[in-house]
């Protein structure tokens, strides 16, 4: 009876510490598939060229001059995205008793 009792112990014992194992592997091969999926959707792509530029259109010349230049290089692209943001900043400030409002426009 003595020896069942041992032998059933150290079964439990067995079970348990399998479990944890059966889990950690679980766990950790799901991490790892979700780590790639996230980098993949946080960074899409592999280069990001972003410029600040004061004129409307200089932002498309530039863009354009950068695939002449990396045709020339033989170097391929694929996926090219070109997107152009108009930033506004309003600014005010106190002086001799006024309030003076300043308004700066830049093309990104």
């Amino acid at each position: 009876m003595f020896r069942m009792k041992h032998n059933a112990a150290g079964l439990a014992s067995i079970c348990v510490l399998s479990t944890g194992v059966i889990l950690l592997l679980t766990c950790g091969f799901s991490l790892m598939m979700l780590i790639g999926k996230n980098i993949d959707d946080r960074y899409p792509t592999d280069i990001k060229v972003a410029e600040t530029v004061s004129e409307a259109g200089k932002g498309m010349d530039d863009f354009v001059t950068m695939n002449k230049v990396l045709q020339q290089d033989g170097i391929v692209t694929t996926d090219q995205i070109y997107r152009q943001y108009r930033n506004i900043m309003v600014t005010e400030k106190m002086e001799n008793k006024r309030l003076q409002t300043r308004i700066h426009s830049t093309v990104t």
